[in-house]
């Protein structure tokens, strides 16, 4: 499944082709209710494999997760900063986001809160911060992609990792 925004509030045609063109490929696609506060409980319906999302929106995620770890017990701040600063060595090493340990204990709760599925995040308008495109890339073990015109007619895209044709069709193959 792929989260989108509703098509017919923004009445973009970029979207609309991307979105025929994963009804083509035999995806669905669902939208949320309309209403911000229920966005969350959409997400963890939907459990989107692909999530087109807005920077705005992973910042807030990013502030919410955030704080519920500086709040909690010194142990489980202990053990979450163990984990993301392993990762996230490993991220910088290999290129690789994933492990199998930490992932299973400390992260699975964070990916679930957003459904528990996603493989690749797509957001644009405005540029993401490196910091919380690499916490997504920690926590959901997901590729990011980001795109954005700053300036008339110059459009940057940008990841963190190489992303080829052969590993989108891998997660599409999947995702289901």
């Amino acid at each position: 499944c792929v989260a989108m925004p509703c098509v017919a509030r923004l009445g973009c045609h970029p979207v609309v082709s991307a979105q025929v063109m994963l009804y083509r490929s035999g995806a669905s696609v669902g939208f949320y209710r309309g209403d911000v506060k229920l966005l969350v409980d959409d997400i963890k319906t939907l459990h989107p494999t692909m999530f087109a999302v807005v920077p705005r929106l992973l910042n807030k995620i990013y502030a919410a997760v955030m704080g519920r770890i500086n709040s909690s017990a010194a142990f489980k701040r202990w053990l979450f900063n163990k984990a993301y600063t392993a990762k996230l060595n490993k991220l910088r090493r290999t290129n690789v986001n994933v492990h199998g340990f930490y992932d299973s204990l400390v992260f699975q709760n964070i990916a679930a809160s957003l459904g528990g599925c996603v493989r690749i995040m797509i957001t644009g308008s405005a540029p993401l911060s490196s910091t919380v495109m690499e916490f997504l890339r920690i926590c959901l073990s997901c590729e990011v992609l980001e795109g954005y015109v700053p300036r008339r007619g110059v459009l940057h895209t940008h990841t963190r990792a190489p992303l080829t044709r052969r590993t989108v069709r891998q997660v599409w193959a999947n995702g289901n």
